[in-house]
């Protein structure tokens, strides 16, 4: 992917666990979209998940090459109506808290860093808020695991102390 830049992505969330996975693309073309289900499949089954449905919008997701993907894996997919972006709540929430805190972190690390901090590291601030959401332990409600944690059926804990504030310089001591 040299002299490729990421400008767009499709973004993948589990109904049932609100967990989250964000692929990077150069284009949103089908095929690219395509890659981006296969690498959630993937990603899923590593985990122990495996993919039985989807529910989009009728753009990419309706073209012939997705749908029969979808059937090649012996999925099911449903749509929202033609401009009905509210029939998928739980996607649209996730877009949006991922723009919004992608655009935060970018701030906030151009204000301490602007000599070295562009709208070009968008899609890394994408990512990392998407990593954010998925490993921060919920609330009591959830028994204080993380979204990775309820996706995966694993009781993993994330280590606080290893999360750092986007876009800030970190150097290697000897």
């Amino acid at each position: 992917m040299k002299n490729k830049t990421f400008n767009s992505a499709t973004i993948f969330v589990d109904g049932g666990t609100n967990f989250g996975y964000v692929h990077l693309q150069t284009s949103t073309n089908a095929e690219e979209t395509l890659a981006a289900k296969q690498e959630f499949e993937r990603f899923a089954n590593t985990h122990g998940v495996r993919i039985r449905s989807y529910h989009g919008d009728n753009a990419r997701f309706a073209e012939r090459v997705f749908k029969d993907s979808v059937a090649d894996e012996g999925q099911w997919i449903t749509y929202c109506g033609v401009g009905a972006h509210h029939q998928h709540g739980i996607a649209e929430r996730r877009v949006r808290i991922l723009t919004d805190r992608s655009r935060d972190m970018l701030q906030h690390a151009y204000l301490h860093w602007p000599e070295n901090i562009s709208s070009r590291l968008w899609p890394y601030a994408l990512k990392y808020a998407n990593h954010l959401e998925n490993h921060l332990p919920l609330n009591n409600r959830c028994s204080g695991l993380s979204r990775s944690a309820r996706f995966s059926g694993c009781e993993q804990k994330t280590d606080l102390k290893l999360q750092h504030t986007f876009g800030c310089p970190v150097y290697v001591l000897e």
